[in-house]
């Protein structure tokens, strides 16, 4: 996974630091048997709701906070991922990183292979805290083109992005 988009955060009065994640993560994971694609866009299935935006860290109580911050440039309605040289994804674990919240439709997963679409829905009410990780296991088989709908999960499995002393 690339962490690029991972924001922690800390505070401490002594020596000792315990950090919080500010995001929430999706994870998904591919394999041989994987049909290939070489992106993947995720958008709440709302259209008026957002994955992507600023991320307040508030620093004002004792134990301080972290919430998207809308209303600025940095606000998406989508994110997606892509591999460096515009192939398929490799085998392996990924991760995108999206805003902490409750998205009242579900999300939507679109998978592009340079030529078609196909796209799946999660269930509606998805609620992800920041450090929750929605596992949409390992991608199977994805029928191009739509609207045939790919063969993935249809339910996300919430999971941390830590487990205990920073151990995943």
């Amino acid at each position: 996974g690339d962490f690029v988009s991972t924001i922690l955060y800390s505070t401490s009065e002594d020596s000792d630091f315990a950090f919080a994640h500010a995001v929430s993560y999706i994870k998904f994971t591919v394999n041989q048997n994987t049909t290939p694609f070489n992106k993947l866009i995720v958008s709440p299935v709302n259209s008026s709701e957002l994955v992507v935006s600023r991320i307040q860290i508030d620093w004002a109580t004792e134990t301080s906070t972290a919430a998207p911050f809308t209303g600025k440039s940095q606000d998406s309605k989508t994110v997606s991922v892509t591999t460096d040289d515009n192939a398929a994804f490799a085998p392996g674990t990924y991760y995108i990183a999206i805003n902490p919240g409750t998205y009242a439709e579900g999300l939507k997963f679109t998978f592009e292979n340079g030529e078609a679409v196909c796209s799946k829905a999660s269930p509606a009410n998805v609620e992800m805290t920041p450090g929750d990780v929605s596992d949409m296991g390992t991608i199977g088989t994805l029928k191009f083109p739509a609207p045939v709908e790919p063969e993935i999960p249809t339910t996300l499995e919430l999971g941390k992005a830590y487990a205990k002393d920073g151990v995943v």
